[in-house]
């Protein structure tokens, strides 16, 4: 359905969602629209695009728009919509939610008095995200370092051991950070953190532990997914500053394969 560009009034109704089941997109942009974004938005639950720019929406964006799943194209832009977060909590949270929107690949939400920070979460969104505009929203602070590394500007080689750290999760583990287990603030990096260091076992690709093999043999293996994986949590800290840098990196990845090597030649 599309009424883009007319003089419709009013509000939407709190109970819109329930009425499109079946509806794939809905553009309702450029009309005079007030009030909220009704939570129950993400009861139409077979959107792939929604667009509600250039009204005069209020209040804060739906977090229940995680939802959609299948949705590929959101447009907010021009509106009057706030973070919703308070000066203790001031991260766009609504963001995090998108997540779980593994198709998004269009993120519009130009123009609106935000005035948040962008959660690291946001880095989450990199792998489908293709185009995602916020100007003039007044978000502050820094650029978390977890968005897609080519924008102009940030390439550094920081970016670079940033980037090796999260293959050597994925290698290890053979899970990706868009996989569906992660979704608002459990990401990929926090999994690995939390199970160190006694549950690495949990984490770890199960193929790399075959059931015939000597008990010390697993042990040391275990130790040395244990070094490599604080190793990759080093390469990806938030803060470009804090990450260590790639001659270390090599170094320690040498010290972890001569140690391998003492240990299983004495067992």
């Amino acid at each position: 359905m599309s009424l883009t560009g007319n003089n419709l009034l009013g509000n939407l109704p709190s109970s819109i969602g329930l009425w499109l089941p079946n509806f794939n997109v809905l553009y309702l942009g450029g009309n005079n629209l007030i009030g909220i974004i009704p939570e129950s938005i993400s009861n139409a639950s077979k959107l792939t695009s929604l667009d509600l720019g250039n009204n005069a929406f209020t209040g804060s964006i739906p977090k229940s728009l995680g939802n959609l799943r299948p949705l590929q194209s959101l447009n907010f832009q021009g509106n009057n919509l706030t973070s919703g977060s308070s000066s203790s909590s001031p991260e766009l949270s609504f963001l995090t939610s998108l997540v779980n929107c593994k198709n998004l690949k269009v993120l519009s939400i130009t123009r609106n008095p935000l005035d948040g920070i962008l959660p690291t979460t946001i880095g989450n969104l990199s792998a489908s995200l293709e185009k995602f505009d916020a100007n003039s929203c007044g978000i502050k602070r820094n650029i978390p370092s977890e968005i897609e590394f080519g924008l102009e500007g940030l390439v550094s080689t920081s970016c670079d051991v940033y980037s090796y750290g999260i293959l050597l999760m994925e290698t290890f583990t053979r899970v990706k950070p868009t996989d569906e287990m992660f979704f608002e603030d459990m990401t990929m990096k926090r999994w690995i953190r939390e199970s160190l260091p006694n549950g690495i076992s949990h984490v770890i690709d199960a193929n790399l532990l075959k059931p015939e093999e000597e008990h010390l043999t697993t042990t040391v293996l275990l130790q040395c997914v244990l070094s490599i994986m604080e190793l990759a949590l080093s390469c990806s800290t938030e803060s470009s500053d804090e990450r260590i840098n790639m001659k270390d990196v090599l170094a320690t990845l040498k010290k972890v394969k001569l140690w391998y090597l003492a240990n299983c030649r004495r067992g």
